[in-house]
């Protein structure tokens, strides 16, 4: 039941959090129909992040991350939440 709770309450905070980023700059993201909305719903977006994948590779001792099927939806949200989320989603 804790975990449940703490779940939606992060899926909650970060809803709210995209919502009001978008809102402050004037921006949208589209819908599902391709519309614009400045009021994603975070079960949308978390769709969108699905196909999304690190690729691991090494050579010679030196190990790299490629981050694959990124689009402009899935950039403009990781750009939103800011520097921690583009760290995680970087191909550096």
């Amino acid at each position: 039941m804790a975990v449940m709770s703490f779940s939606l309450m992060v899926y909650g905070f970060a809803e709210h959090h995209l919502r009001k980023v978008l809102q402050e700059k004037k921006e949208t993201l589209p819908d599902q129909l391709g519309k614009p909305t400045a009021k994603p719903s975070m079960s949308w977006v978390i769709r969108k992040f699905k196909n999304i994948q690190v690729v691991i590779f090494s050579q010679s001792e030196c190990i790299r991350n490629l981050v694959v099927n990124m689009d402009d939806f899935t950039e403009k949200v990781v750009r939103i939440f800011g520097p921690a989320a583009e760290r995680l989603y970087s191909s550096a």
